[in-house]
């Protein structure tokens, strides 16, 4: 499925698969662990460039352009989440992908939420980066408000335009309910992550209602994030900018109060060690040494700084 460096899209040019009345794109690279990321409203795959290059290091991405965005076809109905998301299920039953974590942004974290409520087979971990179930009560008014009104006017023009019939049907997924309620999140039973940036167009109270339905649910803040962190906040332990805010979260078993490490947990931070370290990056030591001990104080003081960051161990 994985081609050469060829394009603009993240260097990989799209493969296509046919969902009854519309060719859907998607690109299939690295190996590994199926990871699915799905962008978000007038977005496309591109959205994720800032992620690719470091998580087809350690999985296979399959990053797909939903119906009417990007390089796949709209078709002839419209757009729905229900459509999408049986069009999602076609690109992985042809893939023979059985279950993979999943990354939404925005709608395509609704999408994701919907794909999970229909196909909870399908998934392994689910990550949603600033979704909401509630249309008008769930985002910022001062971001709701312009989109209705840009759809309000596309819907006007769609009659004399097909680029305005387009621009409706796209913001019309933000704009009417896509069939999901709250009670219907505790349905989610699988390990999800909610992230949102500190100052998201998503509602503080939205975030905070869905994670309390969602049965295993652990929500990130981004210090200083707004919507898109992915693509604008870089991390914060990568100095020169360089956003990677995914594969750190999705890959980390969290190593809880009460639970066991792996064995041989050791070895394989040093592993993690040398790979990171001849990929050129930097890496911290956040040790706290033994319980007889106080933290070292660069430990105490990154601490401090990544208030709104989890530290925890990488293990793959």
């Amino acid at each position: 499925m994985q081609k050469g460096f060829e394009i603009d899209m993240f260097g990989y040019e799209p493969e296509f698969v046919v969902c009854g009345d519309a060719r859907i794109a998607y690109y299939d690279v690295g190996r590994g662990k199926p990871l699915v990321l799905l962008h978000g409203n007038g977005e496309d795959s591109s959205y994720w460039n800032a992620q690719i290059p470091e998580l087809t290091r350690f999985y296979r991405v399959i990053a797909v352009d939903s119906r009417g965005h990007g390089a796949s076809g709209s078709g002839g109905h419209g757009l729905s989440f229900e459509m999408m998301a049986e069009d999602l299920k076609t690109v992985l039953d042809t893939l023979g992908v059985k279950k993979a974590h999943f990354l939404g942004f925005s709608d395509g974290g609704n999408l994701a939420i919907k794909f999970a409520l229909t196909h909870p087979e399908y998934i392994d971990k689910l990550i949603l980066n600033a979704a909401n179930v509630e249309m008008f009560s769930g985002v910022k008014p001062q971001v709701q408000l312009p989109v209705m009104a840009g759809y309000g006017v596309a819907a006007a023009l769609s009659r004399f335009s097909k680029k305005a019939a387009r621009r409706r049907d796209v913001l019309g997924l933000m704009v009417h309910p896509y069939g999901v309620t709250m009670n219907d999140l505790e349905r989610l039973t699988m390990p999800t992550l909610i992230i949102v940036g500190e100052h998201d167009s998503i509602r503080e109270k939205q975030t905070k209602e869905m994670a309390s339905h969602i049965p295993h649910c652990e929500v990130e803040v981004f210090r200083d994030g707004d919507h898109f962190v992915a693509a604008k906040q870089p991390s914060p332990l990568q100095p020169d900018g360089y956003r990677i805010f995914t594969w750190e979260i999705i890959s980390m078993k969290f190593i809880k109060a009460g639970e066991i490490a792996d064995s041989n947990i050791f070895n394989k931070l040093d592993e993690r060690k040398k790979s990171l370290l001849e990929g050129g990056m930097d890496v911290i030591n956040l040790s706290i040494g033994t319980p007889d001990f106080q933290p070292g104080k660069h430990v105490m003081e990154l601490s401090a700084a990544l208030r709104s960051t989890r530290i925890c161990i990488s293990i793959r």
